[in-house]
């Protein structure tokens, strides 16, 4: 027994000794670094990750950043899908195996970025294009347009009102019912989508039909002479002229001079002052001022440069009508913007500038080529236009130039003069139509008192004396429709 326990006494320093060994090989240690981390695919909003499992690792930890602030995934899996990403955005990725002794001393990274989406953002749809009226009666209108990329659905109002709504839906043709015979109606359309209402609008103007009444033959009686409505002092003058002049260059004191010696020019108001302008008036010559109605003039930059798509005539493709050799593009007369425009430019340039009168120039491209409806609408806005001249500038005279059918359906009553290009005697001699046109004419200044100012281009005595047999006026320009030299 004493033996033994000596040979115990002898063992204990040993195992004593041995005692932190045991302790420190029961330790767990952190384990290693994840290998083989990789994006494995990606969607537009997802990244998915994967990576080799790690002998005593317990869990696995994923950050966006390697500073460990932002914990993306954390668990005990060997792959990981990140979802809900922005499409089209690369994103980092740090991973660290785990277990209860902590986290890997090295981290693995990757990369990866999320597809670019394939779904469109929605934005408003465009303007509508070649709104047109189809058809009128005494009481309805019938109106088409283009479908619009995008758009959902369309709406029109009446006069741009939003409160006078007429329709609302997803159809390209529409016929407004109900309508009051005799009557001017203004359609405004806009295009609308789920992201809202296209910007701008395009407009289309019709005016129902005249009821018809039943007709009674009206008694035979002896045929009356042709009233002529009183002339204001301006027709009176402008009747009488005999020599006048269409000059469309800048003026000069030489300019100025030559003017006083007709009894009426017509001329481009932005080559002129005011001051030539009232000296050449003081000498009794009747001055009038160009404006071009129907066509947007490239040259004249800063009126160019207000007009907006809408105020453009378009053909059935969508196309403007471009003038190449007036570098100029058709207006459209329905736009109220094109006509507010228009009127801006004449309150500025011919009212303030002291002119006697306005001569609007390209009236005759409506009926030259505008046809159908088309034409209808464009001489009603162009009634329109001259209505609004009157009522704006108290009464200020107006001259159209061309435009013989617009003249005798619809602006008669608001022109003192038209003028008449081309009227050379070759031509107009044994000429059927010429032949009509003279006797309308003659029949307009017998009601309104509308003159006819001709311009010849060849035979200058033949073609004064066959205007002034009608009663027309004459003056002969060789250079044909050109006129920027005296």
């Amino acid at each position: 027994m004493k033996k033994m326990l000596r040979k115990a006494m002898l063992m204990l320093p040993v195992i004593l000794l041995m005692l932190p060994m045991l302790s420190f090989a029961k330790e767990t240690k952190k384990p290693a670094m994840v290998q083989g981390f990789k994006v494995v695919s990606t969607t537009e909003n997802s990244v998915k990750l994967s990576w080799k499992p790690v002998s005593k690792a317990t869990s696995y930890k994923i950050y966006s950043d390697k500073s460990k602030k932002k914990l993306v995934h954390k668990g005990t899996d060997t792959t990981f899908t990140h979802k809900n990403l922005p499409s089209k955005k690369g994103h980092s990725y740090y991973i660290w195996s785990s277990n209860s002794a902590g986290d890997s001393i090295d981290y693995n990274y990757a990369w990866g970025e999320t597809k670019k989406s394939t779904i469109q953002a929605v934005t408003r749809p465009t303007m509508v294009q070649n709104f047109k009226v189809t058809s009128v009666t005494e009481n309805s209108v019938g109106l088409k347009w283009d479908a619009v990329k995008g758009a959902t659905s369309y709406k029109i109002y009446l006069n741009n009102d939003k409160s006078k709504e007429v329709y609302n839906g997803s159809s390209t043709s529409f016929t407004h019912k109900n309508l009051q015979s005799g009557t001017d109606y203004e359609y405004y359309i806009y295009s609308h989508n789920s992201a809202g209402t296209s910007y701008d609008y395009n407009y289309a103007w019709a005016y129902t039909n005249e009821q018809e009444e039943p007709v009674t033959p009206p008694p035979v009686t002896e045929p009356e002479t042709p009233v002529v409505p009183p002339a204001s002092p301006l027709k009176e003058r402008i009747a009488n002229v005999v020599d006048y002049k269409y000059y469309l260059n800048d003026g000069s004191p030489e300019i100025t001079q030559k003017m006083k010696t007709m009894d009426l020019v017509v001329v481009e108001p932005l080559g002129h002052t005011k001051e030539s302008i009232k000296e050449v008036r003081d000498s009794g010559t009747i001055v009038f001022a160009y404006i071009n109605s129907m066509e947007a003039d490239k040259w004249n930059e800063e009126l160019y440069s207000k007009f907006v798509e809408s105020d453009f005539w378009h053909d059935s493709k969508g196309n403007r009508m471009y003038h190449s050799e007036w570098d100029s593009y058709e207006l459209d007369m329905t736009s109220q913007h094109t006509q507010e425009l228009l009127l801006e430019e004449i309150e500025k340039l011919v009212v303030n500038g002291g002119y006697d009168g306005v001569f609007l120039d390209t009236v005759g491209n409506i009926d030259s080529y505008h046809t159908g409806q088309d034409n209808i609408n464009q001489q009603k806005a162009m009634k329109q236009f001259m209505q609004k001249i009157k009522e704006r500038f108290n009464g200020l005279p107006i001259a159209q130039n061309w435009g013989f059918t617009t003249l005798e359906d619809y602006t008669a009553p608001y022109v003192d003069f038209i003028m008449w290009e081309g009227f050379n005697p070759s031509y107009i001699n044994g000429n059927e139509w010429a032949s009509e046109q003279i006797k309308m004419l003659q029949q307009k200044r017998s009601e309104y008192g509308v003159q006819t100012f001709t311009v010849s281009y060849e035979e200058k005595d033949k073609a004064r004396a066959l205007a002034e047999s009608y009663g027309f006026k004459n003056l002969y320009n060789p250079a044909g429709s050109y006129y920027n030299t005296w």
